[in-house]
Parts: structure tokens; sequence; C-alpha cells
């Protein structure tokens, strides 16, 4: 802020500081002249606590702190929008399985048909009942022949309680084109 000395104010010349306002409390060389204490004006440099090191070491911290927080807010942002992803799924492509009559079958046997394929497993107790008996709903819709083009399948999840009879057992509730 600039200082008006009493001499300057009372001839209208000077500086005035910031919004017309003067500091009253100083104890810098102009209000040492304006006591009155008889010495000159001397021309000294001011300290104040701002140096270079400081504002470098402040913009640094600023800038961590701004990166830090970029950093969380994305991982957040990913969070909540669920798009994290590990790398492509392996759609489609070769296969071979084991069907409920103990044959292998891979996917040539299955060449020219649309394969509607539903994970599960027969000790599951609410979720997968449901969803098969809605595909065979939506399979009991379509006419015979579409129906000879699609066909149902249950992969199991858990081979080692599934074996191909239980599987076998387990579907005969559902449409009887479905294969396990």
């Amino acid at each position: 802020m600039f200082q008006i000395s009493a001499r300057q104010l009372a001839r209208g010349t000077g500086r005035i500081g910031l919004l017309g306002l003067r500091r009253g409390l100083s104890s810098g060389p102009e209000a040492a002249a304006s006591k009155g204490s008889g010495a000159p004006e001397a021309k000294t440099r001011w300290r104040t606590p701002t140096t270079w090191l400081s504002l470098a070491a402040t913009s640094g911290v600023a800038s961590c702190l701004l990166y830090y927080y970029s950093v969380q807010y994305e991982e957040r942002k990913e969070a909540v929008s669920g798009k994290r992803s590990y790398g492509a799924a392996s759609i489609g492509g070769p296969f071979t399985l084991v069907d409920t009559s103990g044959k292998t079958v891979t996917d040539k046997d299955y060449l020219g048909k649309f394969m509607l394929i539903y994970f599960g497993f027969t000790f599951c107790p609410d979720i997968c009942p449901d969803e098969l008996e809605k595909i065979t709903d939506a399979l009991n819709l379509l006419s015979e022949p579409d129906q000879e083009r699609i066909v149902p399948i249950m992969i199991s999840v858990d081979p080692y309680r599934d074996n191909p009879e239980r599987v076998k057992e387990y579907l005969k509730d559902f449409h009887p084109r479905f294969e396990g």
C-alpha cells in the first residue's frame, strides 16, 4: 500500500493507496519522518515475508495438491460410472463342451443356428429358474420354424456339482429344446 505524509495530504499531492486509504500504523521510513524525528527520509528497502523461495515452495505444494485431487476426482468418476476396463473380452471363437448325454460338442455343431446361451447352475434357488422360464416363454411365442433355428443352451458355471445327469434332470422342467 502507498502512504501519504501529512504534508503531501495537505498539499493534495502524492499517491493515494487502494480505495483512497492510507496505512495508519507503519514502521517504514515515511512514518519515521512524519513523526517529526528530524531525521531525513532515507531510502530503505522494505523486507517482506514473501521471498522467491516461499513462492516456489507454495506453488510446488499447490501443484502437488492439484495433481492429487485431479487423480482422486478421476478415480471417483470411474468408480461411479463403472466403466473401468481391464482388457477386451474374448467373445465368440471356438469352444468345446460336454452335453447332458456325455457327448462332446463344439462350436461347429451349431453352425447355421442361433445359440441362446444361459450361464447358471442347478443349485441356484431363485434367479436361474426364473430366467430359464423366461427363455421358455420367449421360445413358446415363436413359430415352429423359428424355434428350429434357435438352440437354447444352459452352460453350468459349477462343474464340480453339476454333472451331465443333474443338468439333464434340471432342464426337464423347462423348454424341451434346452440343451445343457
